[in-house]
């Protein structure tokens, strides 16, 4: 069993602006480790995120995350580990400004990188491959590439559970009028 899941990240100032576009509402139901559909945590970095279990964003939340990043940075990451595929990307200015993927089906060392890079992603790449160089027959290492960037952005990270405290739960989002599921597949 593995993770299949995608997440959103803004400033955490920009949380209401984020739960609007995805129409979601907290619930005041909180877990320690996100099981629900949907699920929010304030993080210490500054940011939010929202995190969606078994499901990859669809274009149309694409288009609204543009729209959402007019005012604010905007970061999702996929991971579907049963098929080794992960991505992130970031929006800013109102457009898609960067995006990483990684697709084993591709090949090992597959990796697609486009736009404007932040200046973490060579070192995160470079790092990560020199892993995939030292055991070629192994773990997937790149398939890490975008996760890593991505939480070197925003300090989330899907496989880590934060400490147990009450302000580092997640949150359980609930559907306003079924919202979160046009922007899910």
């Amino acid at each position: 069993m593995g993770f299949s899941l995608s997440w959103i990240a803004v400033p955490a100032a920009a949380r209401g602006k984020l739960l609007d576009v995805l129409k979601l509402t907290p619930t005041g139901n909180f877990e320690e480790v996100p099981k629900a559909a949907a699920s929010g945590i304030n993080l210490p970095t500054g940011w939010y995120v929202v995190l969606r279990n078994r499901v990859e964003m669809t274009a149309g939340t694409s288009a609204d995350l543009a729209r959402l990043s007019r005012s604010i940075g905007v970061i999702a990451c996929f991971v579907e580990e049963h098929v080794m595929v992960s991505w992130a990307r970031g929006w800013s200015a109102g457009t898609l400004a960067w995006s990483v993927c990684h697709d084993l089906q591709v090949g090992l060392r597959h990796l697609e990188a486009s736009g404007d890079l932040p200046p973490e992603y060579p070192a995160v790449r470079d790092r990560l491959l020199g892993k995939q160089d030292q055991d070629p027959d192994g773990a997937d290492y790149v398939f890490d590439v975008p996760v890593a960037l991505a939480e070197r952005l925003t300090g989330f990270r899907h496989d880590f559970t934060p400490p147990s405290r009450e302000d580092r739960r997640f949150e359980v989002l609930d559907s306003v009028r079924g919202g979160w599921r046009r922007w899910f597949a």
